[in-house]
């Protein structure tokens, strides 16, 4: 599952940086339309005359990594409790022998760092918010960011620096997504990034999203 970006430990987006070439070469300009089929890629949630809303793009893979700590933990533990149990709590009359020890010493920490893998896991989403929605206000012409602390970033659409993204996943391989980057005020540095559409494996999924399913917004006319 691909969870790059996300605010937590080491795989954050890196931020307080220079644009590089790649971001350049591949970057999208808000006056051009594309000409692709409008197709939403399960990120809108919200869409009228006014605004437009998306989810993130960690929205699709929710949940997986909740149950994949779950059952590393509890798997963890389980063994951890079975091993002490027969050893110990079991009622075995016999002494502990080389083998025995060596493999509470040997065991003993390899389940305890299962252990914290898997509530590390869990930790990358529970206690956290469902989703961190991203509005495309027509009226005001502005970008609505709600970010991963809780608060709201408010940037002119004008202003943002939109960009193809790529990570890459020892699970899914290369993904790719379209990325908004508030430049700082000399337009060179990324002081803040917001990813925007649900990633995808094909190089032109995120372009036929942002070509033809963001810029015409701006085109609405209120009834």
């Amino acid at each position: 599952m691909d969870y790059a970006g996300l605010d937590y430990r080491n795989i954050r987006f890196p931020v307080n940086r220079a644009l590089t070439d790649a971001e350049r070469s591949s970057r999208y300009a808000q006056a051009h339309r594309g000409r692709a089929t409008p197709m939403d890629f399960f990120s809108v949630v919200k869409f009228n005359a006014s605004h437009m809303e998306l989810v993130d793009r960690w929205y699709s893979v929710k949940g997986f990594n909740t149950w994949l700590g779950g059952g590393v933990l509890t798997v963890s533990v389980g063994l951890i409790f079975a091993m002490y149990g027969a050893l110990f709590f079991s009622g075995r009359t016999a002494p502990m022998n080389v083998v025995d020890w060596v493999g509470v010493v040997g065991l003993t920490p390899l389940f305890l760092c299962l252990a914290w893998a898997g509530w590390w896991l869990i930790r990358t989403e529970c206690g956290r918010y469902t989703h961190y929605p991203i509005r495309l206000d027509r009226k005001s012409r502005k970008v609505h960011f709600f970010r991963q602390n809780g608060t709201v970033l408010t940037v002119p659409w004008d202003t943002l620096f939109l960009t193809l993204g790529q990570s890459k996943s020892p699970l899914v391989g290369t993904t790719y997504d379209l990325r908004a980057h508030v430049l700082g005020e000399d337009g060179e540095t990324v002081s803040n990034l917001s990813p925007w559409v649900i990633p995808f494996r094909e190089i032109w999924s995120p372009w036929i999203s942002s070509g033809r399913f963001c810029s015409p917004i701006w085109k609405l006319r209120m009834a």
